[in-house]
């Protein structure tokens, strides 16, 4: 085989690669998108102010440490809460909204131990006072209570 041909050879491999690169690439993006149409609860789909509260959750990352639409599962070794950051599915129903409010701001700064003389748990609450509009607090908040299950929350 000629240098020439070796050449060519070449550069159509490469072509095909960088092609199948981007045609990954596209068909990737549009599953992600896909995805996120579908995780998104139906009552924040169909109310715009929810949406927004979601819009809110993903923009403060409290996905990062409270899961994708709050569920949790996030591992914060030696909390008391079974090792892990809690959920936010049934905050609605344990604090007020003025409560939910107070702890977006002041953040919660101590988690308890499950092991007393165990190190602390490395993953807290920080405070976003002076990061959060009232307006966004409200939102979030709004999308918080949306977590509630509906059979929960006709039982209230």
């Amino acid at each position: 085989m000629s240098m020439t041909t070796e050449k060519v050879l070449v550069g159509i491999l490469g072509l095909t690669l960088f092609v199948s690169v981007v045609l990954v690439g596209f068909v990737d993006t549009k599953h992600r998108r896909q995805a996120k149409r579908e995780s998104v609860p139906a009552a924040a789909a169909m109310n715009p102010q929810l949406s927004g509260g979601r819009e809110v959750f993903e923009k403060f990352s409290c996905t990062s440490c409270h899961g994708v639409d709050g569920k949790g599962g996030v591992t914060n070794f030696n909390a008391k809460t079974a090792q892990q950051v809690s959920a936010l599915t049934f905050v609605a129903e344990s604090y007020t909204k003025q409560e939910l409010k107070d702890k977006i701001l002041n953040g919660v700064k101590q988690v308890d131990k499950l092991d007393p003389n165990g190190p602390p748990p490395p993953l807290y609450m920080p405070s976003f006072r002076g990061l959060i509009s009232d307006d966004e607090i409200e939102l979030l908040i709004g999308y918080l209570d949306s977590l509630l299950p509906k059979k929960d929350k006709d039982s209230w």
